[in-house]
């Protein structure tokens, strides 16, 4: 990990405003690993918005994109606070992320001549996010019209140590000495109102939420002593400069429902800020990221593509969560863009939550914690739609209620019903799932006695009135959608049926806990969520009597009823598409195809390895992997993690490395909206899952790694039952060393058994290079 001890840019010593921070120069000069850098030179305007996205700082609570110190009309500048929902103008009217006053706005013209980006020459612009800790920085040099140069050197953050503020430091250098003016520009939402003109809250256009937002300024003319901190109101108009101008800007947010509240938290963020100085901010924040770092960095040696795309991930993971607030989750595209209207989906609870759980288990309460809050929500969507127990939202923002667009309008005015809110079930299963899990790796006992057993009872409970009895004397679930979206209004569809049997098992195990650990708090669960024996005894005879589509002659697991009938389309002839399979078929096609869109009996072999053999499951992932478009982000993760499961490494390393280009690359062309935050959690898993070789069970971890040929190395850290180990990977030779770093003696199943693990006493066992295809 890079050296975090403060470093002397080649400023002058009296700047008092930059001691202690590093430029761009000298950090860049000074990086011996480059993997833990994303770096962008020169300007072009088309990727503006993609970068934007790469290059967002965060915090969990703010998240800033990455946009130009001095944005164009190219730019999409964004300044997102966690759990600002708005209503946005229909049609259809829908509950949105809303972007809140931008963090960072001023503008500069020198002896009366604007500097912008798009008049003039562009000598010199780069952008540097150091992943390390958390800062983007920027340089730019440039030729004004009249051919004098000027630059501008830059870096901002959002702090990790006080989530409220936004940090940025801007140095101007010019080339004669200049009269330089200085202009304030607001970008603010159409979806914000100022309460009043005299105070700095905004309110949404529903009037739901409220938000203040406050900044200082402090600045420095040359080598003289900066200024006492200003209120950009009071900014004067024009200063004169021989060489140099820095400006220190911090800006702080509050949120509330209340304008006492909001002003509050954005006021006392703002005063701590002033007080710390940018060096203590900058240090407290470096200290931050290099406690995160040292909890969840994966390092990979052999393939620098892969550490690459790694600490991207790890880094925006990182930067999305809050521990502490149960009132907000993480986006399907976190705080780095507006894509899917700032929802929540599945994609947190399947597809993040393992990342947070195994490395930053306080992360995954608080999301868990948001479910249990938004509970009475799906209690009432599922006795909405006729049954008992908790049916989650498909989409969700701050009230739980279900957010998910009833219909769109297509290109010719005609009305299109988007049936995901209500058809799309298996959230349920995905919600239990991570709080089961989480159970597994902390056993917290005050969670599970407080939220996770009621929010497992619930969502069995509801499976268990889904469900339906028929003449065969199986249970079956007609008319949901499974992951594959391609296909709507299926019966018996395998990954919930599968899941669903699941999800009533979990629950019968935490009322089975609850009864012999805690009596006591087991009577107040039955009388407050009137749970009866008799009820019990019927979710057993659901669970044991599922439908669950497996045909024992092929050893296939039909996606859906009546899926084995439906057009074998030769998906190899579409290998060089540019558009997904539904837009080169036509939806109605596509419908009337074994063509899907996502992994679907991939994702339930993922979940649930051990539901089939393993010759079954090779024989299931050859089949739908051959029939899969991967038009969703969601796909190629979890194609990677069971192919590396079942020792498919060369194509577990293409998903992988499919997965990794969604963002870097922009592969899917729509970056632009927000990173895609189930994809980057899916590559952690991928990585420690799939080629680390971890599973979970209720006796432990059990690791049987498989790495790529070209992985010399693979390490990780875990949290484990108040634990943290390490684990250190080998491909020459082949072996695992899992070493105990802090906490009590712990059984892990290593080689071919269980043994102790002690610390200061490593276990070290080899294993079977797998090759390719056994």
């Amino acid at each position: 990990m890079p050296d975090f001890q403060p470093r002397h840019p080649a400023a002058d010593p009296r700047d008092e405003m930059f001691e202690g921070i590093p430029d761009f120069g000298s950090v860049w000069a000074e990086a011996s690993d480059r993997t833990w850098f994303l770096r962008e030179d020169d300007y072009e305007p088309a990727l503006e918005h993609d970068l934007e996205s790469r290059f967002s700082v965060g915090n969990g609570f703010l998240g800033i994109r990455g946009s130009l110190d001095l944005p164009t009309e190219a730019s999409r500048p964004r300044t997102y606070v966690a759990g600002l929902f708005g209503l946005r103008p229909g049609p259809p009217a829908l509950s949105a992320l809303t972007p809140a006053p931008q963090a960072f706005g001023l503008r500069f013209s020198f002896d009366g001549e604007e500097l912008n980006i798009g008049r003039g020459v562009v000598k010199e612009h780069s952008r540097l996010l150091d992943y390390c800790s958390g800062v983007l920085r920027s340089i730019w040099r440039h030729q004004l019209p009249s051919g004098r140069i000027v630059s501008l050197e830059s870096l901002r953050f959002a702090a990790l140590a006080k989530p409220e503020l936004a940090v940025q430091l801007l140095r101007l250098q010019m080339d004669a000495p200049s009269g330089v003016g200085i202009f304030v520009y607001e970008v603010n939402s159409s979806i914000l109102i100022p309460l009043t003109d005299a105070s700095p809250v905004w309110q949404t256009s529903d009037g739901t939420t409220l938000v203040s937002c406050m900044r200082l300024v402090r600045l420095q003319v040359d080598t003289a002593p900066p200024s006492s901190w200003i209120e950009p109101p009071g900014l004067p108009e024009s200063l004169r400069c021989a060489h140099e101008l820095s400006i220190l800007q911090l800006t702080s947010y509050g949120i509330g429902d209340e304008p006492p509240a909001a002003m509050e938290q954005a006021r006392t963020a703002l005063r701590n800020g002033r007080l710390s100085g940018l060096q203590g901010l900058y240090e407290s924040h470096s200290r931050h990221w290099r406690e995160r770092w040292q909890n969840s960095d994966v390092v990979i040696k052999g393939d620098e593509q892969a550490q690459e795309a790694l600490r991207f991930a790890v880094y925006h993971l990182n930067s999305s969560v809050r521990p502490g607030d149960p009132t907000v989750s993480v986006a399907a595209r976190g705080l780095t863009g507006d894509g899917y209207l700032g929802h929540v989906f599945w994609d947190t609870d399947l597809f993040m939550l393992p990342f947070y759980t195994f490395t930053w288990p306080a992360a995954t309460r608080s999301l868990l914690e948001y479910r249990f809050r938004t509970l009475p929500a799906a209690l009432a969507k599922a006795h909405k739609l006729g049954f008992r127990g908790a049916l989650y939202a498909w989409e969700s923002t701050d009230t739980g209620e279900e957010a998910t667009p009833p219909y769109a309008i297509g290109p010719h005015g005609e009305v299109i019903a988007i049936r995901n809110g209500d058809l799309e079930q298996h959230i349920s299963a995905a919600v239990a799932y991570g709080a089961w899990q989480y159970w597994q790796a902390t056993r917290d006992i005050p969670f599970f006695l407080n939220a996770g057993a009621e929010m497992l009872l619930e969502t069995a409970r509801f499976w268990a009135s889904r469900a339906q009895r028929e003449k065969d004397g199986l249970y079956h679930i007609r008319g949901v959608i499974g992951p594959d979206e391609y296909h709507e209004d299926i019966d018996d569809n395998a990954y919930t049926n599968y899941m669903a049997r699941w999800n009533i098992e979990r629950g019968l195990d935490a009322a089975r806990l609850l009864s012999r650990r805690w009596p006591g708090r087991w009577q107040e669960l039955l009388a407050k969520l009137a749970l009866s024996k008799e009820e019990l005894d019927d979710w057993r005879t659901v669970a044991g009597s599922i439908y669950l589509p497996l045909d024992p002659t092929s050893g296939l697991i039909e996606q859906f009823s009546g899926y084995f009938g439906l057009e074998d389309i030769d998906m190899a002839s579409y290998e060089a598409r540019t558009a997904p399979m539904d837009v080169l078929l036509g939806p109605e096609r596509t419908r009337r195809s074994q063509v899907i869109k996502q992994a679907d009996v991939i994702m339930l072999l993922a979940l649930l390895p051990d539901a089939s053999s393993p010759e079954l499951s090779e024989k299931n992932f050859e089949y739908y992997e051959a029939r899969c478009g991967h038009g969703s982000s969601l796909s190629p993760p979890i194609h990677s993690l069971v192919a590396a499961r079942l020792g498919r490494l060369d194509l577990a390393g293409r998903y992988f490395h499919q997965t990794a280009a969604i963002d870097l690359s922009d592969s899917m062309g729509n970056s632009a909206a927000g990173l895609h935050m189930g994809a980057l959690g899916g590559l952690w898993q991928a990585t420690v899952f799939g080629f680390g070789g971890l599973t979970v069970g209720e006796r432990g971890l059990a690791f049987a790694p498989h790495l790529p040929a070209g992985w010399r190395r693979l390490r990780f850290p875990l949290r484990w039952r108040g634990r943290q180990l390490a684990v250190d990977i080998s491909n020459e030779p082949c072996q695992v060393e899992i070493s105990l770093l802090q906490g009590l003696p712990m059984s892990v199943h290593v080689g071919n058994s269980w043994q102790q693990l002690r610390k200061g006493q490593p276990l070290t066992a080899s294993f079977r290079c797998r090759e390719e295809g056994t």
